[in-house]
């Protein structure tokens, strides 16, 4: 994917529509071979989602996308004034500073931002990332001061962060700091005083790419850099590939939707993930045993993500940035030994934590009458016992269990500020940021997007917030009951439940064959708005059940119609699902997903129990 095919992409997508008669028989073909529940399960995706996939030639197009319908990086706005003052920065060599966003998406977006610069000829490059600990969210009008006096900084480029950064703006134009905002998040009601705002999300911009992450802004920000380093007649050798893992990390982890262009790049990058360089990034896909095989959206969101973001939520010291600056090859395998032990720190806190909020919300149901379907509801619950690395992860883990929003805090006994995160399902339409804009005043800082956003507030400051924030979500059910929730399901299919959750698919014995393993596999990447399908055997006799490790089992399981030997594996089992276990010669209905296993270089299928029951 060099530079020049993706700029010309739009032109070659002109005559897509005038298909002749061989590619509509290619297309049929392609059809038929999908195997009917799966066929069945992806014409689900019609006008009721983001996703059209009513007919073959839509499935075709979706399951086989190409670069060239890849979206003109200027439809984006400001997108080409900030590829202009970029040329210019390159052509006077000014000092530019790339500033991300502590998160796994601004991460990212910082390496994949400074990679592509020094590519495009940039020598005067400089990058920052806040701590968490230390720094908080935010562009910094302080950090902007300092970094001025100290490398005489002309331009900077946010990336996932800015959007909400109008103090620092307000620094940087006294300073002589021209600022490029590129972020996603929604804005606030005043626009920052940037040089130019790069924010597919920004009242006016009419790009439709709202989809992208922070990151994925700041990729389109370089397709942009390459288009107009052709038009100024100074191209350059730069295969874009080579920084769609770091696209790819960004867009899994920031839980966007994995529709139009961010499928497209995603399928295209995970062939990319062979071809990493970076010491920091290859150490740990090797240590992981992700180095020699075509890496998913489950590898990254389930092994890679919970590594790097141990940093973040862990230490005050170190920034997931550092993972990726290392100087060589042994510097990066010691780092990457410490991060591994982060990151069981952090899920011995996770799993506390999350405990204590479980049994704060069972109270709560003790004592206040919840329907559980209905989804216009907030739970707060801050406490001096949860670690504040980990509460948007608490935050998802109550909103899987028990639906509706929640609002997970921590704080320190010496302080009443309370930094937390919260959390909504995807398929419910109302946002976050709107339910805390109903009470702006009260809070300290707010800002995110719509299923997931973060926030400061003071606990004196908790019961108004509490009653504001229960009346504007009322209000929104009031309006919605009119259109019997009409509003708050519009993305829900029918292979999903109220809170967006993939329903399970029925299969028959005969079902599970070769042809079918690998078409689920082709279907991906999954993700928000394209859930990996969940899929359901019913009366399936155990043969026998191992224990591999701590409260993991495997099931093995021979299916009747061809005698072939079916491994089921259950990982971190509950009580109750160990308990039913027990019941020998008994017959159970599992939902399983389907994933490829390469253990020890041997390619096979396995089937990752979801549910099981009598």
């Amino acid at each position: 994917m060099s530079d020049v095919t993706i700029q010309n992409g739009n032109q070659a997508a002109g005559s897509a529509d005038q298909t002749s008669g061989m590619q509509k028989s290619a297309v049929l073909d392609f059809y038929n071979q999908i195997p009917p529940k799966l066929r069945e399960y992806l014409e689900t995706f019609n006008l009721s989602t983001p996703i059209d996939l009513s007919t073959p030639q839509d499935m075709f197009d979706f399951l086989q996308p190409k670069l060239t319908t890849l979206e003109n990086p200027y439809k984006i706005e400001n997108l080409e004034k900030a590829a202009d003052r970029l040329w210019n920065a390159w052509v006077n060599q000014e000092n530019v500073l790339i500033y991300g966003d502590y998160d796994l998406d601004g991460t990212s977006g910082i390496i994949l931002l400074y990679d592509s610069f020094k590519a495009l000829g940039f020598s005067n490059l400089h990058y920052f990332q806040p701590s968490k600990a230390n720094d908080g969210y935010g562009l910094h009008a302080h950090v902007l001061e300092k970094i001025k006096a100290e490398k005489n900084i002309d331009v900077v480029v946010t990336v996932d962060v800015g959007i909400t950064g109008n103090a620092a703006c307000d620094k940087a134009k006294e300073l002589g700091i021209d600022v490029i905002v590129t972020d996603h998040h929604l804005a606030q009601d005043e626009l920052p005083n940037a040089y130019c705002i790069v924010n597919p999300n920004q009242p006016g911009d009419t790009s439709g790419l709202g989809y992208l992450c922070g990151c994925g802004v700041g990729f389109y920000l370089v397709r942009g850099l390459c288009k107009k380093w052709i038009e100024k007649g100074s191209p350059v050798k730069f295969d874009l590939k080579a920084v769609l893992p770091y696209f790819a990390i960004a867009t899994v982890t920031d839980m966007v939707p994995l529709v139009k262009d961010n499928r497209t790049l995603l399928k295209f990058a995970f062939e990319s993930f062979k071809n990493v360089t970076n010491f920091g990034l290859k150490a740990l896909l090797t240590e992981l045993n992700l180095n020699d095989k075509k890496i998913d959206t489950s590898d990254i969101g389930m092994q890679l993500a919970p590594k790097i973001n141990a940093i973040t939520r862990m230490s005050a010291q170190l920034k997931p940035i550092d993972l990726l600056f290392r100087d060589s090859a042994a510097d990066a395998k010691t780092f990457v030994k410490d991060i591994l032990k982060l990151n069981v720190e952090r899920k011995a806190l996770q799993e506390t934590g999350l405990q204590e909020a479980k049994q704060a919300y069972e109270e709560h149901l003790k004592t206040n009458t919840v329907d559980a379907t209905d989804h216009y509801r907030a739970f707060f619950y801050a406490s001096s016992n949860i670690h504040h690395g980990v509460t948007g992860l608490i935050a998802s883990k109550m909103v899987e269990q028990f639906g509706g929003s929640f609002f997970i805090g921590a704080h320190t006994a010496d302080t009443d500020v309370v930094v937390g995160s919260s959390r909504k399902p995807d398929s419910i339409s109302y946002s976050l940021v709107d339910v805390m804009a109903a009470s702006k005043d009260s809070w300290i800082r707010f800002g995110g997007h719509a299923s997931a956003a973060g926030f400061e507030y003071s606990k004196t400051n908790e019961d108004s917030i509490l009653a504001e924030s229960t009346e504007f979500l009322k209000n929104l059910k009031d309006s919605a009951d009119a259109g019997v929730d009409g509003n708050a399901n519009a993305d829900i299919n029918s292979y999903q439940d109220q809170t967006g959750k993939p329903q399970p698919i029925d299969l028959d014995w005969f079902d599970l064959n070769m042809h079918f393993f690998t078409w689920v596999q082709f279907l991906e990447p999954f993700g928000v708005q394209f859930p990996e399908p969940v899929f359901r055997l019913k009366a399936v006799p155990v043969l026998s059940i191992k224990v591999m490790k701590e409260k993991h089992f495997k099931l093995n399981v021979v299916n009747p119609q061809n005698r072939e030997a079916l491994n089921f594996v259950l990982f971190n089992s509950t009580e109750e699902q160990r308990q039913l276990l027990t019941a020998l010669n008994q017959k159970f209905d599992i939902c399983f997903k389907i994933k490829k296993d390469t253990f020890n270089y041997n390619q096979r299928f396995q089937f990752i129990i979801e549910s099981i029951s009598l």
